[in-house]
């Protein structure tokens, strides 16, 4: 096994901040891994193309690239970074499409002469304990209040909960105007009304397709694409697809990328928060969650901006060195390599689904819905799902990525590798993902880890729920007997105590995690152990805490000193700064927390100038 190598991610450049499509990998990690195995005029391909990452990485090293997804919009997404295309035709007729519709509709967002920011819709139920209608209302600084007449309390969800309350449409909260004011009208028109204002026809019919029944994604029984949208930002969506789709080929993928970049920022699906004053609206997966209190930007300033963003995307591709050679293709890998030679691969890239994590292909409906008109084959996604038509379990995930890692394996070369990136804090995502491959004959020669170039506020709130960078494995046939083995626990335990010797006592159950799988990973485990290794884990730490794992022969000490070494060799005095630096430093090893950082701040301040007041006034 070669030596084990560290990554740091840069964060992503204008390229790949087209669209919001999930699981977009650090452009430079992966082009640092395939420099490594791709070359002028290796044969490459990528079965699970995604945002398209891999495929122009290895495009920029001189490769023959394939490029494939199952899902269209990640087709399009790849497409757009291999193609080449007129930005001066494309930007024109985006510019034109946008203007047409502010021409045509821009008064559905003036309200008594006034230009609307965003409008506030509110979920309206039926009160339990009186039985009257309840709205959410706006307070003076627009946050929601949630409180029936009577008194009581209401609850607002995208279904049915415990009986409190029953969903019967929304209503107007609040109206924030252009300028300084941030004025919150009362309800003074409701949404048909604006349609009918404007001489807008309801567009349901075209674009308004049903959704995969999965309640653990929030997909409810009978919800089509327009539950998630307000009327007229749908009915304004349709228009623009009509036009899109009737574009030529030259610029039609361009702008579906510029369609499907769009649509969320006219659903539902976006909260109201602290009266819009920090941060923007997003969609936060994982789920089709409709707040009780959404907003609806003034779509025609979303549009712009968004247009903005994605030529600009765009024309950085575009300096990007000509394709030796390419082809995007939309279809399973088993579906894809019917039409290729055997062995005629170099380079394979893998960036398989994480087990139920993400449903790449249920979440992408809304996308897809504006695009495409052909029906996605849920059957031949690797993926662990509850829908409740054609439910797929692990069984059912492992038997798919195994059957489609053998028509992979049947056109790889027999010098090829397989470079795989891969992290689920699940072992059964890992022991179903290793288990093919092993069972195929591959044997993994190396391992790099990719530390994450932002740590989100999630991944520092929720250890045991986020997960902290990629590993980056790589496969290749096996020359002989079997390289895999059941390592013996105490391997594990000394792993364990290894790093909590280092850093001390509490860890965060995902780095604990992380380092087990590395050491898993890197002693040739067979997939079985995988499965189990969080059982192991709680053998030797018990169960974590608050997200934290404790082993108690360990001081804190240790970890104190460790995270004082590093904020004393750091010549700066913000405290994010030396977060941001700290966390840089430790590259997966060691990811304090940010009020470990202040506390380590104060010490190093207090050893430097002992007289300095703490808190001055």
């Amino acid at each position: 096994m070669s030596p084990i190598h560290g990554v740091v991610a840069n964060t992503h450049s204008s390229e790949f901040l087209i669209h919001k499509y999930w699981g977009r990998k650090p452009f430079n990690v992966v082009a640092s891994v395939l420099g490594q195995y791709v070359s002028d005029g290796t044969t490459f391909w990528d079965p699970f193309s995604g945002s398209g990452v891999a495929a122009l990485a290895a495009s920029d090293l001189g490769a023959n690239v394939l490029a494939s997804d199952i899902n269209p919009t990640a087709y399009n997404l790849t497409s757009a970074v291999l193609e080449r295309f007129d930005l001066v035709r494309v930007q024109r007729k985006a510019d034109e499409m946008i203007e047409s519709l502010r021409s045509q509709y821009a008064q559905a967002y003036r309200v008594e002469g006034e230009v609307v920011r965003y409008f506030v819709h509110g979920m309206a139920s039926l009160c339990k304990a009186c039985g009257d209608k309840s709205y959410p209302t706006l307070e003076q600084h627009g946050e929601p209040r949630a409180a029936c007449r009577c008194g009581a309390r209401s609850r607002f969800n995208g279904g049915v909960r415990r009986n409190d309350s029953r969903l019967i449409g929304c209503n107007l909260a609040g109206i924030g105007l252009v300028g300084p004011s941030h004025s919150y009208w009362p309800s003074v028109l409701d949404t048909w009304q604006r349609m009918d204002a404007v001489g807008v026809a309801d567009y349901r019919q075209t674009y308004d397709r049903p959704l995969i029944e999965n309640r653990r994604i929030l997909a409810h029984s009978g919800a089509t694409t327009s539950s998630f949208f307000n009327a007229f930002p749908f009915a304004l969506l349709s228009i623009l697809a009509d036009t899109v789709n009737g574009t030529d080929n030259a610029v039609r993928i361009p702008l579906q990328v510029l369609l499907t970049s769009l649509v969320t920022q006219g659903s539902r699906l976006l909260p109201f928060r602290r009266g819009l004053t920090s941060g923007g609206p997003a969609w936060s997966i994982p789920g089709f969650w409709i707040p009780p209190v959404n907003v609806e930007m003034n779509v025609f300033d979303s549009y712009a901006s968004r247009s903005r963003k994605v030529l600009r995307g765009l024309y950085s591709i575009a300096k990007h060195p000509d394709p030796r050679s390419h082809r995007v293709a939309l279809g399973s890998a088993t579906r894809v390599a019917r039409d290729l030679p055997q062995h005629s691969q170099d380079v394979v890239f893998l960036d398989p689904p994480y087990g139920g994590d993400v449903p790449y292909l249920e979440f992408s409906a809304l996308w897809n819905a504006f695009i495409s008109d052909e029906t996605v084959a849920l059957d031949e996604e690797i993926v662990v799902s509850d829908r409740i038509d054609r439910p797929s379990q692990w069984a059912e995930y492992q038997s798919r990525f195994s059957a489609q890692l053998e028509s992979i394996l049947d056109k790889l070369s027999h010098d090829g590798v397989v470079v795989v990136t891969f992290n689920n804090l699940d072992g059964r995502a890992w022991s179903n993902m290793m288990e093919p491959f092993q069972r195929l004959g591959l044997r993994l020669r190396d391992i790099a880890y990719q530390a994450p170039a932002v740590k989100s506020a999630k991944s520092q709130m929720s250890p045991m729920a986020s997960y902290v960078g990629d590993f980056y494995l790589v496969f290749v046939r096996s020359r002989g007997a079997s390289t895999t083995t059941l390592i013996p626990d105490e391997v594990i335990r000394e792993a364990v105590s290894e790093l909590f010797e280092r850093c001390g006592s509490p860890q965060p159950a995902g780095r604990v995690r992380n380092v087990v799988l590395m050491k898993l990973l890197s002693c040739g485990a067979h997939a079985s152990q995988f499965e189990e290794y969080e059982a192991k884990i709680t053998g030797i730490c018990g169960s974590p805490i608050r997200g934290q794992y404790i082993l108690e022969q360990h001081a804190d000490v240790s970890r104190i000193a460790y995270l004082d070494d590093h904020v004393a060799s750091i010549d700066a005095d913000d405290p994010l700064e030396v977060f941001a630096t700290v966390t840089r430093m430790d590259a997966g090893s060691t990811l304090p927390a940010f009020q470990d950082v202040l506390a380590a701040m104060t010490r190093k301040a207090m050893r430097l100038n002992p007289s300095r007041p703490l808190f001055p006034e």
